[in-house]
């Protein structure tokens, strides 16, 4: 699969066109030096304001390595199947204290995604999941041909950070 999704500069795009993924499984490991992997580091460091943005990317990583593979079944078209794991280290704010913290991230899932069409379908209408070749996966849609794995991995960060970080679980509230 290299450099048939990527961007002129040699990196993988956010938005994957169907067509160029092959039918074997491809891999990849992204970083901060991936353009929209840093805009995602960015957001997860957004909450502390007492930093520049350089010195907060030079304190956090955001490490994203995932396999995608595209696969055909008749009810469903063409399909693509990600397995992913993704960890981190970003800076938030302890919401007793307000004081600038580091917080941790580690998440592994496996996605599908099928062609928007079959969003309203009865078998799809409503689900989140999605069982297909013998395992359970996180429901996507991808649209006009593209799969889009910026967003699927906005989605996947923001819904395992920690909602509540603090510093000291019994620590005093300021």
């Amino acid at each position: 699969m290299k450099n048939k999704n990527d961007t002129p500069n040699g990196l993988l795009s956010s938005k994957v066109n169907l067509s160029k993924i092959p039918s074997g499984e491809a891999r990849f490991k992204l970083n901060k030096t991936h353009p929209w992997v840093k805009e995602l580091l960015i957001e997860l460091n957004e909450k502390v304001t007492d930093l520049s943005e350089e010195e907060k990317l030079e304190r956090t990583e955001l490490n994203i390595d995932f396999e995608i593979e595209k696969k055909h079944k008749t009810e469903y078209g063409d399909f693509v199947l990600v397995m992913a794991e993704i960890n981190g280290r970003f800076l938030t704010e302890c919401v007793k204290t307000l004081k600038t913290m580091e917080d941790m991230l580690h998440v592994k899932f496996q996605a599908c995604f099928v062609a928007e069409t079959f969003s309203e379908s009865e078998l799809l209408l409503d689900q989140t999941e999605i069982y297909i070749n013998n395992d359970l996966y996180e429901l996507y849609f991808y649209q006009d041909n593209e799969v889009d794995i910026k967003e699927m991995f906005h989605e996947q960060i923001f819904l395992n950070i920690t909602a509540y970080p603090t510093l000291e679980a019994d620590g005093p509230l300021n």
